[in-house]
């Protein structure tokens, strides 16, 4: 059963948003044209981008009602002040919200003032009093659970074995697409947004010719732009294939669409619901506060590949597509596992060089010591 979201939590939707609010927004998304149109700039962003902003303001506004100062009347910029944007800092830590968390938060709202207000300069609010706010917080990454790739790959597979077993068509169906979104995951480590856009037949396609199934994701559906293509494994083709013949073909229910993951209603799956997948999955695998996100499998790539390829640093970044820099800020937490691999190798040759030498000594002092006498000796049972 998913969790209830706390409501102060939410981030308010568009449609709920201030009149004045929504008009601005749809007035960036759409601008007018003509000669004597208002001449807004033009606003080049990914939907990607797009949602991010809007559900970042969204949670702003949930945190204005709440406190009472959403003054519907009033313009979205003169609702940002440095009182207002100083509580809504303290009430996110206070709510244990990580510091990356809350700057993102900060810059959601920035973002959505440089859309209502295109010439304005709102930098201040994520730099106040020229500050940056990160220098105001440690930036802590948050301590994380991570997984074995291998062993997440193997959880897919496993999934999609069982679902073969079920008599239910529906819950086969579901399970089986389940499992091999969670196979993809723990070899590619796609984000989600990439993972929902892929389309049959273009971006994850079967070669005719040889049998192998490739991705080819343009950049526009990749976060940072950079053109993804890639052979996936033939331990997955099977999977693959039954997955397109039977469960996909069900799920469509006579529906028609290019999108590759479907949902029982035979719609193409959303970027929400893909992550609620991966967390209802993994609370059932692992416990209900061990469950994961998608983003998740990244993280247990990039900490993963250090330990098991140490001959080859630069593997997890090439499978995720992202620089070593971003790599090792951002994801590898093999850190400390190989630190202490790297103490116990030193240890067991430091025993190793002097164990001769110990036992040495230690019979040298054993010769010394004269044998004590048995006190029972000569004495019948």
């Amino acid at each position: 059963m998913p969790r209830q979201r706390d409501p102060i939590r939410r981030c308010m939707p568009l449609q709920e948003w201030p009149e004045g609010d929504r008009y601005l927004w749809d007035e960036a998304r759409c601008p007018p044209e003509g000669r004597f149109s208002r001449g807004r700039p033009r606003i080049e962003m990914s939907e990607y981008s797009w949602a991010k902003i809007a559900a970042g303001y969204g949670r702003w506004l949930t945190f204005l009602m709440r406190i009472g100062e959403l003054d519907s009347d009033m313009a979205a910029i003169e609702r940002v002040t440095l009182p207002r944007l100083d509580s809504f800092f303290f009430h996110l830590l206070e709510l244990g919200n990580s510091d990356y968390t809350v700057i993102a938060r900060f810059q959601e709202i920035q973002g959505a003032m440089n859309i209502f207000v295109p010439r304005g300069d709102h930098r201040w609010i994520t730099c106040p009093d020229g500050e940056p706010l990160t220098r105001a917080l440690p930036m802590r990454r948050r301590e994380l659970v991570i997984y074995s790739p291998a062993d997440l790959f193997s959880w897919g597979l496993e999934l999609m074995e069982t679902a073969l077993e079920l008599d239910l068509p529906a819950r086969r169906q579901v399970q089986l697409r389940d499992g091999l979104i969670i196979a993809l995951l723990a070899l590619r480590g796609l984000r989600r947004r990439s993972m929902v856009s892929l389309t049959l037949g273009r971006s994850i396609c079967r070669d005719p010719t040889t049998g192998v199934w490739r991705m080819e994701l343009e950049p526009g559906d990749v976060k940072n732009r950079r053109y993804i293509s890639t052979q996936l494994p033939s331990a997955i083709t099977p999977w693959l294939d039954r997955y397109v013949e039977f469960e996909r073909r069900e799920l469509l229910t006579g529906n028609a669409t290019e999108a590759f993951w479907v949902t029982n209603r035979g719609e193409p799956l959303a970027g929400q619901s893909l992550h609620q997948v991966i967390v209802n999955r993994s609370r059932k695998r692992f416990g209900p506060d061990l469950g994961i996100s998608s983003h998740r499998f990244r993280y247990c790539i990039a900490s993963a590949a250090p330990l098991t390829f140490p001959e080859t640093p630069g593997i997890a970044a090439a499978v995720l597509r992202i620089s070593e820099q971003v790599l090792g800020k951002a994801y590898d937490r093999s850190g400390a596992i190989i630190a202490a691999r790297k103490f116990h190798e030193v240890l067991r040759r430091e025993m190793k060089a002097t164990e001769e030498t110990a036992r040495a000594v230690f019979n040298k002092r054993r010769r010394r010591v004269a044998p004590e006498p048995d006190l029972f000796d000569g004495m019948d049972d």
